[in-house]
């Protein structure tokens, strides 16, 4: 198989990526915004009694912008550390020799 085929196999594949993404998005949202016959709305339950973004690591405004910010960190170290792997050896000019080295503490 040629380049050719890598390249479309990977455009299709990522294609289905994106769909599947979109779906479970919006499956999120429906679901959390009482979509579901026989429940509730899950989403905003929260939002009540000033529970929706709580203070981190200070108090008033400041802190719950430090919480809201906290979660998108662990939010984005929770998905790029599984990607960030499969990124540097895709990006490496010889992979068999990039995978152990990255390991290897210098001398």
């Amino acid at each position: 198989m040629g380049i050719k085929w890598f390249g479309e196999i990977e455009y299709w594949l990522s294609f289905v990526k994106i769909v599947t993404l979109t779906g479970l998005i919006l499956l999120g949202l429906i679901i959390n915004l009482g979509g579901v016959p026989g429940q509730g709305r899950i989403g905003f339950r929260y939002w009540k009694n000033g529970r929706a973004f709580r203070p981190y690591k200070k108090t008033g405004d400041l802190g719950k912008f430090l919480g809201f910010v906290n979660a998108l960190v662990l939010a984005l170290f929770a998905y790029m550390g599984t990607e960030l792997v499969g990124v540097t050896v895709g990006e490496a000019k010889v992979r068999s020799f990039a995978g152990p080295s990255s390991s290897v503490e210098p001398s």
